[in-house]
């Protein structure tokens, strides 16, 4: 059996990868910062190694003796340079596939934002001597529990700069599953970009609807101009960087970029993905002060 390293184990995305995976009973490898965060899943059956961007050797000897990683960058604005780190400790360390956590809109001839940096990233691994996947999911249902509970709970509002545009919100759980199915046998999959998405789009609006809904008491969407947006991260103690981010990925939902539905997730795993309420009703615990 060959051994998965997986990056990012203790993030949203990451950790849904790590379930999938031993669901499936894989041989897996952690690479975290600080392998103490992920005893539980050591007591699973993984196993857990220090993987720090800071320290570049221990890339290299967390890779050692693996054959398939899946690589998580951090969203900051390095992520090009720490994929071009990552790249040359897989070669070094003879790994032989790599599947990438991309993004939607991935293009390195994006005028900025994340779009930009994940297509700069992606070219990265296209020029390696690397096999590769990329997973280019879009807008997260995961971040209306983790970015916006608070506000639910506190004020019933959905905060956003993004107007009436919609988004085809997928799970990161769905992510894990596509993510997993693809490390177990990676070969049909070599060369592949797939475009990850829910099953249906919603703007702010509709998702606040729908979790009113789910909670049993009204909650409303609040559109803020971006430049009102960028001052409530601002104040939030937000980066210049972070808010210029956002405020590109708020206006590809304003733009309607977000809005189409891909089949890649069923073409994938055979099953059909995660109903945005399905999601938020699963998780309502989350939702309800």
């Amino acid at each position: 059996m060959s051994k998965i390293l997986v990056t990012g184990a203790t993030g949203t995305t990451g950790q849904q990868v790590v379930e999938a995976l031993l669901a499936q009973g894989a041989d897996i490898r952690l690479g975290v910062r600080t392998p103490s965060k992920v005893a539980n899943f050591v007591e699973r059956g993984a196993e857990a190694v220090v993987y720090d961007y800071d320290r570049p050797e221990t890339l290299q000897e967390a890779m050692t003796g693996v054959d398939r990683v899946f690589l998580l960058t951090p969203f900051n604005e390095h992520s090009v340079e720490l994929t071009k780190t990552a790249v040359q400790a897989a070669e070094a360390a003879g790994v032989s596939f790599v599947l990438k956590l991309s993004a939607v809109g991935a293009d390195p001839e994006a005028p900025g934002g994340p779009g930009k940096s994940h297509g700069l990233a992606e070219n990265v691994i296209k020029a390696s001597n690397l096999a590769w996947t990329m997973l280019q999911p879009t807008f997260f249902q995961d971040n209306i529990l983790n970015f916006q509970g608070a506000s639910i709970k506190g004020q019933g509002h959905i905060y956003g700069a993004s107007g009436e545009g919609k988004a085809s919100f997928v799970s990161a759980g769905d992510i894990g599953r596509a993510a997993a199915t693809i490390l177990l046998n990676p070969e049909p999959h070599h060369g592949q970009s797939y475009v990850l998405t829910g099953p249906e789009a919603f703007n702010n609006q509709q998702v606040a609807s729908m979790v009113g809904e789910i909670v049993g008491k009204p909650v409303t969407a609040i559109n803020l101009t971006p430049e009102q947006y960028g001052e409530g991260m601002r104040a939030n103690g937000a980066s210049e960087w972070m808010i210029e981010n956002m405020l590109v990925l708020e206006g590809i939902k304003a733009k309607g970029w977000a809005e189409a539905v891909s089949p890649a997730y069923t073409q994938i795993t055979g099953q059909p993905g995660e109903h945005m309420f399905d999601y938020l009703s699963a998780n309502k615990a989350r939702l309800v002060a």
